[in-house]
C-alpha cells in the first residue's frame, strides 16, 4: 500500500512521467544518505567503501531498475529516517525529530511486516545512547502516527480490519 500512496503522490506533483524513474531515484538517495550516515558514525574509509560496494552490489541494481518493486524504496527510507534519528540524538534539533518520524512512517507504510525488528533496532539505538523518552521522541511518535495513518484506512477497506495487514 505505501509503494502505491508513496508513488501516486508523487506522480500527482510531478506528472505519471516520472513513476519510471522513481525507483532509481530512490536508490540513489538512499546511497547518498547511506554515505551521509556512516559519515556520522565511522572514518571516510568505511563511508566510501560501503557507498561503492552497495553501488555495485548486483542486487542492488536489480531491484532498482524494476518499476514497482518496495525493496529499494523500503530501504531507502529506512536509511534516510536512521540518518535523522542520528542527528536528532547528536544535535537534539526537533526538526530532525520531525523528520525522523516522517521517514519511519513512509518507509513502514511501504513495508509493514517489518515493524518489529525495525522497532527493536530502534531500541536498541536508543539504549546505546542512553537517550530517555522526551517530548521530542513523542513528537517523532506522532508524526510517525499521521504518515502510517493512511494504511489503517486501507487495511479497513482491504482486509476488513484495521489491524489485519496483508503479509497476516
Amino acid at each position: 500500500i505505501g509503494l502505491i500512496l508513496i508513488y501516486g503522490v508523487i506522480a500527482k506533483i510531478f506528472g505519471v512521467w516520472i513513476v519510471p524513474y522513481l525507483s532509481p531515484i530512490f536508490s540513489m538517495l538512499g546511497v547518498i544518505f547511506l554515505y551521509l550516515l556512516l559519515n556520522k558514525l565511522f572514518n571516510k574509509k568505511i563511508k566510501i567503501i560501503s557507498s561503492l560496494l552497495i553501488l555495485i552490489n548486483p542486487g542492488f541494481w536489480y531491484f532498482s531498475s524494476k518499476l514497482l518493486m518496495h525493496n529499494i524504496l523500503f530501504i531507502s527510507l529506512l536509511i534516510i529516517s536512521y540518518y535523522f534519528l542520528i542527528l536528532s540524538i547528536k544535535n537534539k534539533k526537533i526538526i530532525y525529530f520531525i523528520l525522523w518520524g516522517f521517514f519511519l512512517g513512509l518507509s513502514l507504510i511501504t513495508r509493514t511486516s517489518e515493524f518489529f525488528w525495525i522497532l527493536f533496532s530502534i531500541i536498541l539505538i536508543l539504549i546505546f545512547y542512553k537517550i530517555k523518552i522526551n517530548y521530542q521522541i513523542l513528537i517523532a511518535f506522532l508524526i510517525f502516527l499521521f504518515v502510517f495513518s493512511p494504511v489503517f484506512y486501507f487495511n479497513k477497506i482491504h482486509n476488513s480490519s484495521y489491524f489485519k495487514f496483508t503479509y497476516s
